[in-house]
């Protein structure tokens, strides 16, 4: 991997690889004892620092004789790798020349440590990416353009910045945090940057090389030699989607291993503020939780039902006016009395079912509303075992003697809620009382701002269900209402952090999966800065879907100007781009995991299925048709 010229002799050679190993195994040696806290006496000591002083030494003396002396293979690979393992042994010098001079290495500070980080970072990649190579190896056609491709990607400035920077700046995220914030908002916040910038950045470097990789080829011409070996097209462009599928693998892999380990292995082992804040990283964080949704007790459906069925008995011409008004909306004109009787019994069920919903997440002044939450049967089953395991731990104490025993940790279930008020004239805080199966607590509720409180699992019926009633105490109170669909739940443990980490980051791979070949799609018959330009439009069309539904939304569907006319023609637009890549948005797992929300293997094989099969096969297939019918290299005699 690292070449010397032949002046130089194969002893310098043996030198610098020597000391390139040891560096990286002091490396490993200092990061693991700055992240363990382990005893630093060595390098406060005098000898400590002159050891330091001398390794510093000789590592950037073999660094700076090595770098100038590599010479440039056939694919520019080895110099590449071998500058990558070079800059790696000078910051283990200058660390070293720090603890010499100083008597602190920076491998000790906060920004030491994540430079240490990024590094171990860097030399597992290269180890898993030398792997891959090396499998590649043993294959021809497809996989031997896929080779090709890596080669190519670690060559190219473009995606060795992209990569660079998530390898640098994931490590860096866990020692720039606070340490006044509570431990489970500083878990939270570094998943949701390191995730954020992950996927970010693996995404646009997936677009960049997709174009680069085979429109470059065909401006400059290389693709010649390409068109006249035995090699299919269709080979070739898989080839090339491999190659960078394969890649991607690796960074998602690597990327996956550090905030996994910076997570669970380093910050959730920090000191909690509280016991609260223990809790709150235990059972909101660290966890796949599902969502509970309230049912009345009746259901809202059949009461709509009956509502419908009396105004059709008591006032069927209401029915009608209501059955006119759709068709005046629709621009339908001349329908039959039974289907104008149809429309406005379906617009009156759906309006009585609004107004249904409404009324039963509203709370009025010194009123009472009551709701029921089914499914906590597996919860309540997990505590009883804890008990019955606390129970025999107690036993097994008093007969060993022990006068003291640790109080079993309660378990919680997270009831989250937001609320609107009918007037602020009181104030943005509303006091309450709310029971959770009989057992009644005064809360106090913030308007517009969601907020969550820990259920005791001990507090849930054996048979799974909880109840919860809200009273509004106070006459002088606001009515109370909760926002719709998430406005009101109750989450609990259904899974662990570890597999639905790993599930989320399997749908990031099978999306820069579908990148990659949209890239090559569109390189197939544009230049590079049009193709790119192309897939950065479709990925943040898809991206951005969930946003322009709730922007066309409100867009009327009768315009009364020219204004309202672009609009509706930009809702019209909205609506088939959401129709077309709205699903790309549908297997969102980077906020579930944030959130501590299970991201279920049911949702992963329809990532897996839609955009990783479905989508990549339907693009896929329109690249290769028009690579197949596109003019690459013409015979002339």
């Amino acid at each position: 991997m690292i070449q010397t010229t032949a002046q130089t002799g194969r002893n310098w050679f043996f030198i610098y690889t020597a000391i390139v190993l040891a560096s990286i195994g002091l490396s490993v040696a200092l990061l693991f004892s700055s992240l363990t806290s382990i005893d630093h006496w060595y390098w406060e000591t005098t000898a400590g620092r002159w050891i330091d002083g001398v390794w510093g030494v000789l590592e950037l003396a073999a660094a700076f004789i090595g770098l100038r002396r590599l010479r440039l293979a056939d694919t520019g690979l080895s110099r590449t790798l071998g500058m990558w393992l070079g800059a790696i042994v000078i910051l283990d010098g200058i660390d070293s020349m720090s603890g010499a001079f100083t008597g602190k290495l920076l491998s000790f500070t906060p920004i030491g440590r994540g430079i240490g980080c990024a590094v171990m970072l860097s030399l597992i990649f290269l180890a898993i990416l030398g792997l891959v190579r090396w499998l590649l190896k043993f294959g021809s056609g497809a996989m031997g353009v896929a080779r090709t491709v890596i080669d190519e990607a670690i060559r190219m400035k473009l995606a060795v910045v992209f990569m660079a920077l998530m390898l640098v700046t994931v490590p860096i995220m866990p020692f720039l945090q606070s340490a006044d914030n509570p431990l489970h908002y500083r878990v939270q916040t570094f998943l949701t940057y390191s995730m954020f910038v992950t996927g970010l950045l693996l995404s646009l470097m997936t677009i960049f090389l997709a174009c680069a990789t085979l429109s470059s080829e065909i401006t400059d011409k290389q693709i010649f030699t390409v068109a006249v070996k035995p090699v299919r097209r269709g080979t070739y462009l898989l080839g090339k989607w491999l190659g960078i599928v394969l890649l991607n693998a690796v960074l998602v892999t690597v990327a996956g291993l550090a905030i996994y380990f910076f997570t669970v292995g380093y910050l959730a082992n920090l000191p909690p503020q509280s016991a609260s804040d223990a809790i709150a990283l235990r059972d909101e964080v660290l966890v796949a939780r599902v969502s509970a949704q309230p049912r009345p007790k009746v259901p809202l459906d059949d009461q709509a039902e009956k509502m419908l069925q009396q105004t059709l008995k008591e006032n069927p011409q209401t029915v009608m006016q209501l059955g006119e008004q759709t068709a005046g909306e629709l621009g339908l004109t001349g329908a039959s009395p039974q289907k104008l009787m149809q429309w406005g019994a379906t617009a009156a069920k759906n309006q009585y079912r609004a107004d249904l919903d409404k009324q039963w997440l509203s709370v009025g002044p010194r009123d009472v509303q009551e709701y029921v939450f089914t499914g906590f049967k597996p919860v309540v089953d997990a505590w009883q075992r804890d008990v019955e395991a606390y129970k025999k731990k107690i036993e097994d104490a008093k007969a060993a003697g022990q006068t003291t025993i640790e109080p079993l940790a309660r378990r919680f279930v997270q009831m989250r809620y937001k609320i609107k008020v009918s007037s602020t004239a009181g104030g943005d805080e509303v006091l309450m009382q709310v029971a959770y199966n009989g057992q009644v607590v005064p809360i106090k509720l913030v308007v517009n701002i969601a907020q969550t409180v820990n259920v005791p699992v001990d507090l849930i019926r054996p048979d799974g269900t909880l109840q919860i009633a809200w009273f509004n105490p106070l006459p002088t109170n606001p009515t109370v209402s909760f926002t719709p669909k998430d406005g009101f739940e109750v989450l609990y443990r259904a899974g662990d952090f570890g597999l639905n980490f790993v599930r989320a980051m399997i749908s990031m791979w099978v999306k820069l999966a579908f990148l990659a070949m949209l890239g090559l799609m569109a390189a197939t018959f544009l230049g590079f800065p049009v193709a790119c330009m192309l897939s950065l439009l479709v990925y943040v069309a898809a991206a951005a879907s969930p946003f322009l539904v709730d922007a066309v939304r409100g867009v009327s569907s009768k315009p009364d100007d020219t204004f309202g006319y672009i609009e509706l023609g930009m809702k019209y637009i909205a609506q088939a781009v959401i129709a077309i890549v709205g699903r790309y948005a549908d297997y969102r797992a980077t906020p579930l995991v944030i959130d501590g929300r299970l991201f279920s293997w049911a949702d992963t094989g329809g990532c897996v299925l839609w955009i990783g099969v479905v989508w990549t096969g339907m693009v896929g297939l329109i690249a290769w048709l028009i690579f197949q019918r596109r003019e690459l290299a013409r015979v002339q005699i």
